[in-house]
């Protein structure tokens, strides 16, 4: 464990860093320098749960901050910090902090109205509020 220190920081600043990408544990083992399985288990044994539960709850915080800090729909929000879709960030959402993104938005913004569905929710820049 105490070589997979180190590369830790590397591989938790590069998840941060993508977090709307495809975030593999294949990609994640290469970005650390071990291999898959290894990877699994030093990552596992360093921060307690599996690289993927950990890329969640990253995604999971990316998203809460960008529905406080912007007026992106929360489909938008969902395309920004790598969710397949909004239903998919609610799941994760809810399992991991009790409330859905439109729940916690109306708590953190009273009186905001946001689209959480949308047809036309195609992938756009999120203008951060001032």
């Amino acid at each position: 464990m105490n070589a997979f220190k180190p590369d830790l920081r590397v591989v938790l600043d590069y998840i941060d860093g993508n977090v709307a990408a495809d975030l593999s544990r294949e990609e994640l083992a290469r970005v650390a320098g071990f291999s898959t399985s290894h990877f699994s288990v030093l990552f596992r044994e360093a921060i307690g749960v599996p690289a993927h539960r950990d890329v969640m709850r990253r995604r999971v915080s990316h998203a809460m901050r960008l529905i406080v800090s912007s007026d992106a729909r929360l489909c938008e929000v969902a395309q920004a910090v790598g969710f397949a879709d909004h239903s998919h960030m609610a799941r994760c959402m809810r399992r991991l902090t009790g409330k859905t993104p439109a729940a916690y938005a109306a708590a953190t913004q009273p009186g905001a109205r946001r689209a959480s569905i949308s047809s036309s929710c195609a992938p756009q820049s999120i203008r951060r509020r001032a």
